[in-house]
């Protein structure tokens, strides 16, 4: 059985795999987001518990929710897809 310097068997872990919270205010919504156990399983990994610490300092990422907040997000790329 593989197991991690933790100790932990990578397949008895499991959970939310990502959690989404929307609060509908009067002005527009507002949506954040977290990855709850991190984006990398392996401790010399830059991603190693990256995500575990945002979210246990409650520090959720701003996603945008409404039309104009998804057009105004700079990093915006739109792809067309034609089915033939």
């Amino acid at each position: 059985m593989l197991r991690s310097q933790d100790g932990y068997d990578p397949d008895s872990l499991y959970g939310a795999s990502y959690l989404h919270a929307v609060s509908l205010g009067s002005k527009a919504p507002r949506a954040v987001g977290v990855l709850p156990y991190s984006q990398a399983t392996e401790p010399t990994s830059l991603w190693y518990l990256d995500q575990v610490k945002r979210w246990s300092r409650n520090r959720w990422f701003k996603l945008p929710f409404t039309e104009w907040q998804i057009n105004r997000d700079p990093k915006l790329k739109v792809k067309r897809l034609k089915m033939q």
